[in-house]
Formats: C-alpha cells, structure tokens, sequence
C-alpha cells in the first residue's frame, strides 16, 4: 500500500506513557530509495528536539486516526544518543542509536532485504553487477547517503528535453519503506495536472540546483494517467499507469514491487 509523503507530516508519535512528538520529516537513502528514519520533532520536554526512529519501530493503530505507536518509552528516547544536527547524519551516530535501540542495523542486511533498490537493471547479468556493488557497499564503512523528503518537495523536474514542473509529493510504500513515485505538479503546461513518475525513470538529482532529471521526455509524461488523490487511489489506477510506462519494455523487477505497483494508495493513517 502507498502513501502521501506530504499527508505524513504532522502526523502525532505516542510512546507507551505519552506522547513524544510529531512527525517533521522523513530521511531516506539517496541510492536505494529506501526511508530509513522518521524525523521527530519532540518539543520543549526534549532538549535535544527531534529524534530519528525507524519505519519498523511504528505501528498504525487505526486506518481512522492520525497517530503513530511506538512500543519505546519516553524516558528511553531521553537517553537517547543526541542527534548534533539534521543532516548530514554520520555512520557512527546511527551505529550508536541502533545499538541503543538494538535495533538491526539496515546496512548488515542482505541485498534484497529491508532497504532494497525500488528498480533493478532489466538483464541478470547487470543485476548480478548491481547487487555484488551493493554488497561491497554494505561491507565498507561509508557514511550514507541520507536526504530530507520534505526538501525534495517542491524541486524542479527536468524532462529528458525540457523541465517540466514541480515535485509536490512523494508516495512511500508501507510495506517496504521506499519511496516508489514523485508527484509533479505539470505546472509549465497548459492545463497543468499531477502526474506520477516512478523513481525508476530516476536519472539524476542535483541537490544545488534542487532539480530532478528523469529518462522520460515531455510527451511520454505529458499523457500519464492524470493523478487525482480524491479519486485515483485505487489498483485499477496504479495497474493502469504500470501498463502506460511499460508498454514498450518489460524491466526487471522484484516480486515485491510488482506487488506494490498494483495496491491501493492510501492516507498515511
């Protein structure tokens, strides 16, 4: 199931003896698309303000009601490894939190486990490749990637021969944490619309410049499946703008995200 990025914000985070805080952002891995923390923004009762816990450590309660559960204690996140700024956050910090938290850290995990890449090369010999150069990147001891969700809302996206508009959200994947589509706001054309582009079609990202590049051109984007959140919530929508940008090729993919390309899109909550 999918769900607005933008629509999480603000969303309240409930420990087991009150509340800690609100949501303020999301930090996910640059290379893998993968969420690996919710922002916390906890107020005047925590000196330190915001607090990162992973997609795994929350719960939704109720499909009805904008709250988010945590089985942590508030005394727990006091005592918390103290985060010294936003971005960028060091291997070291999160090695520490993890193991205050015991949580398993993301990046001992096989290839295709939590975190995978959303699109891989469509031959197995370049998916061989990728994976022996993820594992490579799991057993060095890199610093990652980590970007703030909220600040890619609102960057330009560059068609493969024109920009084209604007980002206003991005869809995340529940089950599996990553973020599988941007929605851009066509505002360069007229009538202007909101479209999805998947992050596969992902070509690069400057994050000076705070544009987006993507392999599609204007015309393949300017005829996708117009994306409405009020109505288009639903498999039949994802199925048919699976088939849109597809039609000409068949890349190869995990089983899991055929899985996601075909669920229904929901609220956060």
């Amino acid at each position: 199931m999918l769900f607005n990025a933008e629509k999480f914000l603000g969303i309240a985070v409930q420990a087991k003896d009150g509340e800690i805080g609100k949501v303020k952002d999301m930090f996910f891995d640059d290379k893998t698309w993968a969420v690996r923390y919710i922002v916390v923004a906890c107020g005047s009762w925590f000196d330190s303000n915001d607090v990162l816990l992973i997609p795994s450590s929350l719960q939704v309660p109720n499909a009805l009601l904008p709250i988010l559960l945590t089985s942590l204690t508030k005394e727990q996140v006091v005592h918390s490894p103290k985060l010294a700024t936003d971005l960028p956050v060091s291997r070291q910090y999160e090695g520490e939190m993890h193991s205050y938290y015991s949580w398993e850290p993301y990046w001992s995990y096989p290839a295709f486990g939590y975190g995978f890449s959303a699109y891989y090369p469509d031959t197995q010999e370049t998916a061989e490749a990728h994976l022996i150069e993820e594992e490579e990147a799991q057993d060095s001891d890199f610093d990652p990637q980590l970007r703030s969700l909220k600040e890619v809302i609102g960057y330009h996206i560059k068609a493969s021969d024109e920009e084209l508009g604007n980002v206003v959200d991005v869809l995340i994947s529940r089950e599996s944490a990553e973020v599988t589509h941007f929605v851009v706001d066509t505002q360069n054309w007229w009538p202007s619309k909101h479209v999805l582009i998947e992050v596969g079609s992902i070509r690069t990202i400057d994050w000076g410049l705070r544009t987006i590049g993507t392999t599609l051109d204007k015309e393949t984007i300017k005829g996708a499946p117009e994306f409405d959140d009020k109505d288009s919530f639903n498999s039949a929508y994802m199925e048919k703008l699976w088939a849109y940008y597809h039609r000409n090729s068949t890349p190869w993919r995990s089983a899991r995200h055929k899985i996601d390309a075909t669920a229904s899109i929901s609220h956060p909550m």
